[in-house]
């Protein structure tokens, strides 16, 4: 977070959007020791830097139809980014499945998004062998790109962690390192 942070600019409001896992600590405190419930520290927030507003929605470009909503969960599962923006309405952009893909949904009134941005952690984090059970999990590494122009979301792009060890990752039909420019 202090990375983005760093860079993000003066102008930019800086959001964290909780998830189902960010919750942890502070429901263990409470069912353990529920004296504790309130007290600083034992809840994630309060480890987080204030700079941040921590919620469990955003909404971007407005409130009308080409607004996007950005939450860690809203529907699950596959096909979730097309579950999302027919139970919303609109574009959403999700974590949870820890998938990476973009599906676009059209309609009379337009082309809306199902954007899942797959995670930042290294697929292969010790977090994940026990949680996973160690099977496959079509989770990838990674992030996404939104251009808005007009008061319209453009199409998505995705960022694909291609090897975390190498830093590679691929944008635009290009191999780069990270740090280090475009491969050719």
């Amino acid at each position: 977070m202090a990375e983005i942070k760093s860079v993000a600019g003066l102008d930019c409001e800086l959001i964290f959007i909780m998830g189902n896992h960010d919750q942890r600590l502070s429901t263990k405190i409470s069912s353990a020791c529920p004296e504790l419930e309130g007290v600083h520290g034992m809840d994630l927030r309060d480890h987080l830097d204030p700079d941040w507003t921590v919620c469990w929605e955003a909404i971007a470009n407005g409130s009308g139809i080409n607004a996007v909503e950005f939450r860690h969960r809203h529907k699950s599962g596959h096909g979730a980014g097309r579950n999302n923006v027919l139970a919303a309405g609109r574009s959403v952009v999700s974590g949870h499945t820890h998938h990476l893909n973009c599906t676009r949904v059209s309609n009379s009134l337009g082309h809306f998004w199902g954007i899942d941005t797959g995670m930042m952690a290294p697929l292969g984090s010790k977090a994940f062998k026990a949680y996973t059970e160690m099977a496959q999990t079509g989770w990838a590494s990674g992030s996404a790109v939104l251009t808005f122009a007009g008061g319209r979301l453009l199409w998505p792009e995705l960022v694909h962690v291609v090897d975390e060890q190498a830093g590679l990752v691929s944008f635009r039909g290009d191999l780069i390192r990270v740090g280090a420019g475009s491969l050719h």
